[in-house]
């Protein structure tokens, strides 16, 4: 019964940690949409420290798996050999909960990555509007062509009929 005491242990800590997690994402989210990239850097420290929790929280969670088989068993092959029912229902709902948090964040993720995308979009269009600004206002001289290389500007040649005259 220990280690189902401590397989329990470890499932609410991942429990928190996905609602944690959760909320870190959704901020991150709102920080994107409201165009605030300097605090995003915090946002990511954060989050890459809760990745490297979530980590050890993983790596717990094998290790007393492996208490229960000679391989890792996973969670459902645990919980349908428990012959305390009691105990087999109560993992059963927090592998239900697990699962569920992970399909939020998923999504949360998704929306993240494409508000990025998005926001990378805009950014190269505004590099480009600037681009295309400053090669209109090149007359003469060294200007920059459409691949980022310094080119001589060609100077337009006269014809005969307009140097003679």
């Amino acid at each position: 019964m220990d280690k189902v005491l401590e397989l329990n242990k470890v499932l609410d800590e991942e429990i928190e940690f996905c609602e944690n997690f959760e909320n870190l994402l959704l901020q991150k989210k709102e920080l994107l949409i409201h165009s605030q990239a300097s605090k995003l850097k915090e946002f990511d420290e954060k989050i890459y420290a809760a990745q490297k929790q979530l980590k050890e929280l993983n790596d717990n969670r094998i290790k007393i798996s492996e208490k229960f088989g000679n391989n890792t068993p996973s969670l459902s092959e645990i919980i349908s050999n428990l012959n305390d029912r009691a105990a087999a229902i109560e993992l059963e709902q927090k592998r239900k909960k697990l699962q569920i948090w992970g399909q939020k964040i998923n999504i949360i993720n998704k929306v993240v990555n494409a508000l990025i995308e998005h926001s990378l979009k805009l950014i190269d269009g505004n590099i480009w509007s600037i681009a295309k600004a400053i090669e209109a206002t090149q007359t003469k001289g060294d200007y920059y062509n459409k691949q980022g290389s310094k080119a001589q500007q060609q100077l337009p040649t006269m014809s005969a009929i307009v140097e003679e005259a």
